[in-house]
């Protein structure tokens, strides 16, 4: 990347490259899942320019725009009909505004991004999961994108963040009866419609003598309708509505005590509520405690131990409805675990 001043603020450009071969390969003996062979070459080369400039009394400007060209190559060496070539071109605009109004200071911006999907995801290869469950990925996942437009304010210790979001291809799971022995394939995919996003934190972290407190609020509403094959319906088929708000509660508290001793009791709370294609129908709530020793100058030296899910409270009721049929998923993670953690930071 290079930088250079031009007018009143300074003008950045660069190039990003990437190159990646994978090879997968994978069978099962003693067991009627099929077999994978495949290769995927992926060449992603991206150049961007970005101009960051102030204006007095108007604010600090930004505008940048990022170009992508990405050549996508799979082979199946087992069925030659699943070969594939692909090419994409997009181009990703931003645009952000700053501005402090006396003990205010706020922030405007709006970005165009893309999500790539990980090396799991691409994966043909089935997994086992249980006798009734199988997940598999797909390596011609397209990259999702995502547009948001977001808003921050910030007056002494109190922030307020805002933003609103619209995914194209988002990256998701859906169930797939596999087979006529009643098991599910959970596979990656994109989804064919947008899914919108709305999502509103107010976080306060003012100190009171030894208590810190760093608390958030807020919640999320996704906005997305999927239609499925329902054979009950008139129609054939049935739509699935995902707009059901999810919110939280992150109540973080350190105590700082003398002989640099300190404590840290933290909750975090989960509502139910929908997630992009998942009705999340539990709530979860965590519990932690913390306490640090510390010692050496600028506390180079400090033994942290912490005792995590002391509720045991860490469960996730899942359903996902798919016109003639639904998965449920109940998961209680045993994660009430000790941490013993010495770090040690040597001073310049």
């Amino acid at each position: 990347m290079l930088t250079y001043p031009v007018w009143k603020g300074q003008l950045e450009a660069g190039t990003e490259l990437s190159f990646v071969t994978r090879n997968n390969s994978s069978s099962i003996t003693n067991y009627p899942l099929p077999a994978s062979d495949s290769k995927v070459k992926e060449n992603n080369i991206a150049a961007f320019v970005a101009y960051n400039f102030n204006l007095e009394k108007v604010g600090n400007f930004s505008a940048g725009l990022r170009y992508e060209h990405v050549g996508f190559d799979y082979t199946d060496h087992l069925d030659a009909a699943n070969n594939m070539t692909r090419y994409q071109n997009e181009f990703f605009p931003s645009l952000s505004w700053a501005r402090q109004f006396g003990p205010v200071q706020t922030s405007v911006a709006y970005s165009f991004k893309t999500i790539r999907p990980d090396y799991n995801s691409l994966s043909d290869r089935i997994t086992y999961i249980n006798s009734y469950t199988l997940t598999q990925g797909d390596p011609t996942l397209k990259n999702a994108t995502m547009q948001e437009v977001s808003l921050n304010a910030r007056y002494k210790w109190l922030n307020l963040f805002a933003a609103y979001e619209r995914r194209d291809n988002t990256l998701s799971q859906l169930p797939y009866a596999y087979g006529n022995e009643g098991m599910i394939m959970m596979k990656r995919v994109n989804l064919k419609d947008p899914v919108r996003n709305l999502a509103i934190f107010l976080s306060a972290n003012p100190t009171f003598g030894i208590w810190s407190p760093n608390w958030t609020v807020g919640g999320q509403k996704f906005w997305n309708t999927m239609e499925f094959d329902d054979p009950r319906s008139e129609t054939g088929k049935v739509k699935e509505t995902y707009t059901k708000p999810i919110f939280f509660i992150d109540l973080n508290n350190a105590f700082r005590l003398p002989h640099r001793w300190q404590l840290e009791a933290n909750m975090n709370i989960m509502t139910k509520g929908d997630v992009i294609n998942f009705h999340m129908e539990s709530a979860s709530y965590l519990l932690g405690v913390v306490v640090q020793k510390c010692w050496l100058k600028n506390d180079a030296l400090c033994l942290r131990v912490s005792l995590n899910d002391v509720l045991q409270r860490s469960v996730q009721d899942m359903r996902m409805s798919c016109g003639g049929y639904q998965v449920k998923e109940s998961a209680m993670r045993s994660n009430h675990n000790l941490n013993i953690i010495q770090r040690l930071e040597e001073q310049v």
